[in-house]
């Protein structure tokens, strides 16, 4: 509505100016005359910064003042610009802590992998791979959160646990986890375990060597589950997939973890 001056009394009545307001607008033809403008300087056009003094003058004076069509639409353009900052702040809020969380695995992972002192890895390790696994239900598709929980669970049960049984469980969750990093990476690898040898070769295939982490990391934790049912010929038949993903990580990055690629069969 085209408002060309501001009038508080139209936001501000007294309480029974007010009730007197309503039944004249709401009563035609009402005896009821319009009461008289403080005098003044004329304000200028309506806006809604005045409508925001207003506003916060009512919450003051602790009561509500009419509203009117335009009132209405600028108390919903504020609104709705606060509830935009708002999802903004969370936004940016979750991103900074899903990657303090990504930092903090990776770390994690390299800490316990190259520690020289086994004794205090193996007695503290199951705290940090239950922490591991809660960051990761938080983010399921955080592919830094995934590779780390793939490395720390492969690491762990290859070098600490003895149980048979014990260690296929890991090694499952490690290899679960790294599957699911390729996943979220690129669509066309979320059926890695299914695809026969020649689908997976021509998958990897399309691989960069941005993608050499993830490959490497995959293909540890392949070889770690393999290692963990050794007496298992459907297990063991799954050697070459591991093979090929090692070849790929030389083929486009020999160097990574310093060649460790070149130690896989």
């Amino acid at each position: 509505l085209p408002l060309t001056a501001f009038n508080p009394w139209d936001f501000h009545p007294p309480p029974g100016l007010a009730i007197a307001r309503w039944f004249r607008l709401r009563t035609p033809g009402s005896p009821l005359k319009p009461e008289p403008r403080p005098e003044g300087p004329a304000r200028g056009p309506f806006s809604c910064g005045m409508l925001m003094t207003t506003m916060a003058q009512d919450d003051t004076a602790g009561r509500s003042a009419p509203a009117t069509a335009a009132d209405a639409l600028c108390r919903q353009a504020i609104i709705g610009l606060l509830l935009v900052f708002w999802a903004m702040g969370l936004c940016g809020c979750a991103a900074l802590l899903s990657n303090a969380a990504a930092d903090l695995s990776d770390d994690l992972a390299y800490a316990i992998t190259d520690a020289d002192d086994l004794e205090t890895v193996e007695a503290g390790g199951p705290a940090y791979l239950l922490m591991v696994d809660g960051l990761i239900h938080g983010n399921p598709q955080n592919t830094r959160l995934l590779r780390a929980g793939a490395t720390l669970y492969s690491a762990y049960a290859g070098i600490y646990v003895a149980d048979e049984q014990r260690a296929q469980k890991m090694t499952a969750k490690s290899r679960a986890y790294a599957l699911q990093a390729a996943c979220s990476r690129r669509r066309e690898w979320c059926d890695l375990e299914a695809l026969d040898f020649d689908g997976f070769n021509r998958a990897i295939e399309a691989a960069h060597k941005k993608d050499v982490p993830l490959l490497y990391d995959l293909g540890a934790a392949w070889a770690g589950w393999i290692q963990a049912r050794q007496r298992d010929w459907d297990a063991i038949a799954q050697i070459s997939r591991v093979e090929a993903l090692m070849q790929r990580v030389v083929a486009l990055d020999e160097g990574h973890r310093q060649g460790g690629a070149h130690l896989y069969p």
